[in-house]
This record gives C-alpha cells, structure tokens and sequence, in this order.
C-alpha cells in the first residue's frame, strides 16, 4: 500500500493485531480484485460497451444464446427490466435478434447476430489476453497451484444453476474442459445435484 497511514483503532491508540491468516486473506482479496478489473475492462474495450451489455455478450456467446431475457437477468444479477434494457442495447447495435419462445409464447428469446458473435469472440480474446498478461509472472508449477485452489473455491460458489451460471458469465467454455467433465463449477454443481437426488 503507498499511504503510509498507520493500521490502528479510531482512538489511534490501539494498533490491531495482523496475523499471517489475515495478510494471506488481504493479498487474496487484491489478487481477485485486480485481476477482475482487467478482464472486464479488457472485454469492455474489445466490445466497444461498458458494463453488463458486454458481460451478455459473452455469456450469450458462451451458453445464453437463444435463452430468455429472465435467465439472461439471472446471469448478470440484475432485474427483469435492466437486463430488457442491455438487449435493447445491443439489438439497437445489430447485436442481438429478440424471437418469442416457441415453447413459451410470452417469454422472448435473445440470439445472438453474426456481428454479435464476432464482437463477444473479441470479447473473449481480449480476456483471455489479460489473463494471460496478469498471470505471466507465475511459475508452470505456480499457475497449477492456482488452478487448483481458484477450482476448489469457485466449486464452493456454484450451489444453483444461476450460481453456476453467475460464476461462468464472463468464462471461455471451450477452455474450461466443460464438456470433457473438467470445469471445476460444472462439475461441483452436477455432484451436489447427484448427492440431493
């Protein structure tokens, strides 16, 4: 930290306690914090759209397309009426097409266009570009370590569909393994289904 102000109480009389659990959980929340600043800014920079109408570029690239604008809303955790206006936003750019739901005739379905699809894989570039330039310093050894450990926590994260689906909004799906059985998420929510039924 640059500010060299001191770590104490508001009486400035008594300074509080670090332990090295605390400085681990400190580091980690910073680790998390500016790592996830670079990828949504490098999303939103390929896409050209700051915010949520890039997060739904990505996740209806990824496994939304064709769903309704009630998951879509689920997925970005905001109301029914934001996520209308994000698809308003990108239909008004060409990017998505809205059709009623064949199954449902009140729901709406969100697809993607070809631009859509070709701004969200610049999207997906960009992030896994960003990524890569964050994590460069770590060792092949160290990088396996993390994988791991971000593994077995966002596995803790995923106890719905819509956790699940939360937790992936902004992820490449082809390079998570998650058809072969190896995204950590996917796998956690389809043991936790397999231990309630």
């Amino acid at each position: 930290m640059s500010d060299s102000r001191a770590c104490s109480e508001a009486d400035g009389d008594t300074e509080r306690v670090r332990d090295a659990h605390s400085v681990r959980v400190n580091a980690i929340g910073a680790f998390a914090l500016n790592l996830g600043e670079r990828v949504q800014d490098a999303v939103e920079d390929a896409c050209g759209v700051l915010g949520a109408p890039a997060v739904a570029l990505v996740a209806l690239h990824e496994f939304a397309d064709g769903d309704s604008i009630a998951l879509i809303a689920r997925v970005l955790g905001v109301s029914h009426s934001r996520a209308v206006r994000v698809i308003d936003q990108l239909e008004a750019r060409g990017w998505t097409r809205r059709r009623v739901d064949p199954r449902d005739g009140r729901a709406v379905s969100v697809r993607l266009t070809a631009s859509g699809k070709r701004v969200a894989e610049r999207g997906l570039r960009a992030r896994e570009n960003a990524i890569a330039s964050f994590l460069a310093p770590l060792s092949e050894a160290e990088l396996r370590t993390l994988d791991a450990i971000a593994g077995s926590a966002l596995g803790g994260q995923a106890v719905s569909l819509d956790a699940a689906r939360r937790i992936c909004r902004l992820c490449d799906a082809c390079e998570c393994g998650h058809e072969e059985g190896q995204c950590p998420v996917t796998e956690a929510r389809r043991a936790r289904v397999t231990a309630a039924g």
